[in-house]
């Protein structure tokens, strides 16, 4: 009889044993990955050097170096104002600020995803041969982009002041902006890039939607009110991410509205991005 009840006592006991095991182990892959998520953000010196490092050797034996970039931008945005320019529906100097911004913006986006794919496997061999933060080199990509977008914004900006843009203080909104993008570029990449380091066609299925969603997303196009397009823009994440930077340039007003879809947006992110990397940080090195 007492060997009976003791039998149900000693499954409880190994039960609760084994939930408190996994608690402590899920707890403690978390704290691992703030910690290697803390220690990347501590070594700016070494990212920014990295990025800075990246964008010369990009340009380096050109004539003109870093101003390809100026050049390029200026070069993109122009074939499109002679393609959809012309045939806008809106006056052509608020046509080419809607562009230009969205185009800014959109440059960065793009570029942060499509090699948010790649953060760990491109870096095979400094990750295997090192032990820094994993986290480390989804900063190095996002200041590396920075700076690439640094210099676009030089062109941006001309195309804005010679149509008589921004028309008012408002458009130092677009700051905090950049921060927002910023914050959502090391989620995006900590998520995207433990997937592409646990299968290579994760790059592969990014890759083909970018180059749809470029054709997706407000850039080239207004969604007007009421329109198949603006059902469009509205069921796009990214429009909110987009707007956020191109309203206080071109309406002189900080789109608060877009502000609240960035934020939850990029909060669920984090909250995916910290447990999917949680999961998958100590695999990462045997993936690649």
């Amino acid at each position: 009889m007492d060997g009976l009840l003791e039998q149900p006592l000693n499954n409880n006991l190994v039960d609760k044993e084994g939930t408190s095991s996994l608690y402590s182990t899920v707890i403690n892959l978390l704290v691992i990955a703030l910690k290697d998520i803390w220690g990347g953000l501590q070594r700016y010196r070494l990212w920014l050097a990295l990025a800075k490092e990246d964008v010369l050797d990009s340009y380096r034996h050109t004539s003109i170096g870093v101003l390809w970039a100026v050049f390029s931008f200026s070069f993109f945005a122009l074939a499109i104002l002679l393609v959809f320019g012309l045939d806008s529906n809106r006056p052509a100097h608020a046509y080419i600020a809607h562009l230009v911004t969205g185009l800014l913006a959109w440059n960065f986006i793009s570029a942060i995803i499509t090699q948010g794919v790649s953060v760990f496997t491109s870096q095979e061999s400094f990750i295997k041969g090192s032990k820094l933060p994993l986290s480390l080199f989804t900063y190095h990509v996002m200041a590396r982009n920075f700076i690439l977008d640094g210099f676009a914004a030089i062109a941006a900006m001309i195309f804005l002041l010679w149509n008589g843009y921004p028309t008012g203080w408002h458009f130092l909104g677009a700051i905090p902006a950049l921060i927002l993008y910023a914050l959502t570029a090391i989620p995006v990449q900590l998520l995207l890039g433990s997937l592409g380091a646990y299968t290579r066609d994760v790059k592969q299925i990014i890759d083909n939607i970018m180059r749809a969603t470029f054709f997706l997303t407000p850039v080239i196009w207004t969604p007007s009110p009421g329109t198949h397009r603006a059902a469009i823009a509205n069921l796009n994440p990214l429009t909110a991410y987009i707007e956020v930077f191109r309203v206080p340039f071109i309406e002189n007003r900080i789109p608060w509205d877009f502000w609240l879809e960035c934020i939850v947006m990029t909060g669920s992110l984090w909250v995916l991005a910290i447990l999917i990397f949680a999961a998958t940080r100590r695999h990462i090195v045997f993936w690649l």
